[in-house]
Parts: structure tokens; C-alpha cells; sequence
């Protein structure tokens, strides 16, 4: 797996802040839950980032369908992930 070193996050999205420094960490499931959270557009530097989780929820996809969009959307980040499955509505996702 390549190197995820990054600046960490808290569970709201803030920096998270050590002796005065940014603090710094493993942020491979932070990267992949700001993925998750994106709807197509809403990222600037890959507008067609984004797997719209909330417009499948509200079309009641099927989960395969979920699963093939959270897929395409890590692999176009460049995650690589060797599962996804969805399991009373929670995306488990398996490196």
C-alpha cells in the first residue's frame, strides 16, 4: 500500500491540531470517507469525483449498485481495494 501519510482530521472534519502543528497520520480511511461524503462536482480539482451516495439511498439503488460506484470513485482516487460490500447499510470496504 503507498505511503498515506497526511494531515489528520477529526470526526467533524477539523484539523486536528498537536503542540501548535498540524498532526500528521495514517489518513487512508480519512481520504476515504471525505470520498464517500462527495457528490459529483463538489471537488474542484475532480469535478467527476463524487459516488452521489445520497442520490442511490434516495433511489433505493440496489447495494451491488452502491458498491460499483464506491468502487469506481476509490479506484479513480487511486485507492485500491479488494472488497466492498454493503451490510445493513453499512460500506465495508476491504483493502
Amino acid at each position: 500500500m503507498a505511503d498515506n501519510t497526511d494531515i489528520l482530521l477529526d470526526d467533524t472534519f477539523d484539523l486536528i491540531i498537536e503542540n501548535g502543528d498540524f498532526k500528521l497520520g495514517d489518513a487512508w480511511v480519512q481520504d476515504i470517507e471525505l470520498i464517500l461524503t462527495l457528490s459529483k462536482g463538489e471537488l474542484k480539482s475532480d469535478p467527476l469525483l463524487g459516488p452521489d451516495l445520497i442520490q442511490a439511498i434516495n433511489a433505493k439503488e440496489r447495494n451491488v449498485r452502491i458498491e460499483q460506484r464506491v468502487k469506481v470513485n476509490l479506484e479513480r482516487d487511486g485507492k485500491q481495494v479488494s472488497n466492498i460490500k454493503i451490510d445493513n447499510g453499512n460500506i465495508i470496504i476491504i483493502p
